[in-house]
């Protein structure tokens, strides 16, 4: 097989180790919604291992508590509704390192664009160094991160009485957030704002 040559995906799905290391000068850009669906697979698994975290950490401090009262001392346990920013933080850090981790990998891939037969590459083919993904995945979390709080921000002036001038613009934010991610349907390279801004691409 030559190396200019695109493995198929089923060959690369049954023995993953033969990922190429180059994709070649004319490479498949996968559809919109085949994304789509890869990024919701690979969302639910990065929700899955926090939600185990999550879970974790309060029977921890539960059991701590209890310890602690079983033996007279005076202890007040941590207030829960300061835990927001750390949850928060948490949540972005494993967003960015997974999706860092397992793009520059050795299979340039995430679980969920394995299971896609898509691989993350650069503009020349290659492999992207862990910075370039972790610029790329901090882009993308961004981008999700204003949609989503754009979006819940239309409700705003319904709920608060706020002018309803918020309202729009915050539509217009998150149309123009979502548009980032749809751009994939019509740029050459099936790319998104992302993509672009980090030089990167998704190929078959």
């Amino acid at each position: 097989m030559s190396s200019d040559t695109v493995q198929p995906v089923s060959e690369v799905k049954s023995n993953p180790s033969r990922a190429p290391q180059s994709i070649g000068a004319q490479p498949q850009h996968p559809e919109l919604f085949r994304r789509f669906m890869c990024a919701v697979f690979d969302i639910g698994m990065v929700v899955n291992g926090l939600v185990g975290l999550l879970v974790l950490t309060p029977l921890t401090v539960t059991y701590i508590v209890l310890v602690r009262i079983a033996d007279g001392t005076q202890w007040a346990p941590p207030d829960p509704t300061r835990w927001n920013g750390t949850i928060g933080v948490l949540a972005a850090l494993i967003f960015v390192l997974y999706f860092g981790f397992m793009e520059s990998g050795q299979y340039r891939t995430s679980a969920g664009k394995l299971v896609g037969g898509m691989w993350v590459s650069d503009m020349h083919g290659e492999r992207v160094s862990f910075r370039r993904a972790l610029w790329r995945n901090v882009l993308k979390l961004a981008l999700l991160l204003a949609a989503g709080r754009s979006f819940l921000a239309v409700l705003d002036p319904f709920i608060y009485n706020e002018p309803v001038w918020k309202s729009v613009v915050a539509a217009v934010v998150c149309i123009l957030c979502v548009g980032t991610f749809a751009m994939a349907r019509f740029t050459r390279r099936r790319q998104t704002l992302h993509d672009i801004l980090s030089g990167t691409r998704v190929v078959e």
